[in-house]
């Protein structure tokens, strides 16, 4: 294990990626290894770990990627009466029926009930690894 900074119990050591015992994604670990190796170099030293807004994707067919909490975890953190989902199966998404995708799939989306505050969202579908999950204007 690492500490935030991504270096391990022996001082100067740094690691990256699967062996920190965090997420195992080669996006993740290539993050990581970025930032070990700026850690190394640099006097000023960032945290090579996130929270939960990394996103993930796995390349099954059709493929599944997600960001943020899912919606078990959003109720063990919220409460179950906070917590909000909002399910589209493929079949109803307009762009999916415009480009007569694979119908095999959903979006889902895990929020907060009263402040509509997005907790996690999950998309299982033809090409979801290749889709961009950006916060905009810090939210």
């Amino acid at each position: 294990h690492v500490n935030d900074n991504l270096e391990t119990s022996v001082t100067g050591i740094y690691a990256a990626g699967d062996c920190t015992g965090d997420r195992q994604f080669t996006h993740y670990a290539g993050f990581q290894g970025a930032i070990a190796a700026r850690n190394i170099l640099l006097p000023l030293k960032d945290s090579g770990k996130r929270s939960d807004s990394v996103p993930a994707a796995t390349f099954t067919d059709p493929e599944i990627a997600s960001i943020g909490l899912t919606e078990d975890e959003a109720v063990i953190q919220h409460g179950e009466d906070k917590v909000s989902v909002s399910f589209r199966k493929l079949s109803q998404v307009d762009r999916a029926i415009c480009e007569d995708a694979d119908m095999h799939g959903f979006l889902k989306i895990v929020y907060k009930t009263k402040t509509k505050q997005i907790l996690g969202a999950t998309i299982m579908a033809p090409s979801a690894g290749g889709n961009n999950f950006e916060k905009k204007d810090g939210k």
